[in-house]
């Protein structure tokens, strides 16, 4: 008996608490619900943010591994430099199809064929150079070659045939 009307005073105080706000004025709750809600809000806009710049992150993750690949096959042909090698000259003539193309008719075209080795050249990293020269026939006839140094010796071909030539008064250049 003396617990259950330890109980029920229990009970009443408790009531009593609830009935009364548990001594939390009613401005001070809707203040603290207001900051509440404004909290969860700046909250939410802190998460959508967060998503946000997650996702930006994974696109510059992305554009920097295709930059990094860029540098590096940069890397691969940059400074371009002479041949080691007579054969991988040879080598790479051969791989090179600008001979292939129809032989020119004019030596503006004949020279093209020479800046397209050259160009060629220098995106897989190695230097040519093409000259045109007049033939003092006077007829206005033209030669166009490429050249390239293997080792300080000068080599020189036809952008048409890539049938490579050496002087030996071309040796030792460097």
């Amino acid at each position: 008996m003396k617990r259950i009307l330890v109980n029920l005073i229990g009970l009443i105080l408790v009531v009593s608490l609830l009935l009364c706000g548990c001594g939390i004025q009613q401005e001070d709750y809707d203040t603290a619900v207001s900051q509440l809600e404004e909290y969860s809000t700046d909250l939410q806009n802190k998460a959508t943010d967060l998503i946000v710049s997650q996702t930006d992150l994974v696109k510059l993750q992305a554009t920097f591994v295709i930059l990094q690949n860029e540098l590096d096959a940069i890397k691969e042909v940059y400074p371009p430099g002479d041949f080691s090698s007579f054969t991988e000259l040879e080598e790479w003539l051969a791989a090179d199809k600008t001979s292939e193309l129809p032989e020119s008719m004019f030596a503006d075209q004949w020279l093209r064929k020479g800046l397209k080795v050259q160009r060629s050249a220098a995106e897989d990293g190695y230097i040519v150079s093409v000259s045109i020269e007049d033939t003092d026939t006077g007829e206005g006839t033209y030669f166009v070659y490429c050249s390239a140094i293997v080792n300080g010796d000068l080599f020189v071909w036809n952008p048409e045939d890539d049938t490579i030539v050496q002087n030996p008064s071309w040796t030792n250049l460097r």
